[in-house]
């Protein structure tokens, strides 16, 4: 398990534990590498990808060094890693849209926003559905397929904090500052 905690500066230091109760410092970031959202490789345990203001990192070492992929902007959101190809991760850039970002840097919209304070607060992936989903600070909820976003519904009147899965059932709830809402997606 890995944690992040902020050193003297804003950056943050990343820590490892295998017991929960030890931690074993991996890293001490540049001044301008904050961790803010951790994401996994579930094939590769040395892969680490990092989400924050100062963008998104990528790490092929459990965390000793990152690589920064220079995001045009900050990461809102947790990236989801693409279920067809987990060397490039789908992520909130700031308020520009959604974007596919890759461990070799190439950045591409899969959707840019239609309004100047529009942008995306959660991005998950279901890997054995092998789906994305993505909701953005209006409430309109996203699925992800061959790195095109499809709007599949507008929830009214939230503020939408962030998507859960869950993994066995592969229900998908909508978390909001005042109630959870249950999303039903039926495959064709």
């Amino acid at each position: 398990m890995y944690f992040a905690g902020p050193g003297a500066r804003r950056p943050c230091y990343i820590y490892k534990t295998k017991d929960g109760t030890h931690f074993t410092e991996v890293y001490k970031p540049h001044p301008y590498h904050d961790a803010v959202f951790f994401t996994f490789n579930p094939r590769d345990a040395h892969t680490i990808w990092t989400f924050g203001e100062y963008g998104v990192f990528v790490s092929k070492d459990s965390g000793r060094t990152f690589k920064n992929l220079n995001a045009p902007d900050r990461a809102y959101t947790p990236g989801a890693l693409n279920p067809y190809n987990y060397s490039e991760a789908y992520v909130g850039l700031g308020n520009y849209g959604l974007y596919k970002i890759s461990e070799s840097g190439t950045i591409t919209p899969v959707y840019v926003t239609k309004q100047p304070l529009e942008r995306f607060v959660s991005v998950v992936t279901d890997f054995q559905r092998k789906i994305t989903y993505a909701i953005d600070s209006s409430g309109n909820l996203f699925c992800i397929l061959k790195d095109k976003a499809y709007k599949l519904y507008t929830i009214k009147s939230i503020d939408p904090i962030k998507l859960l899965l869950e993994k066995d059932s592969g229900n998908l709830y909508i978390l909001c500052y005042s109630a959870y809402y249950r999303v039903k997606v039926q495959r064709p």
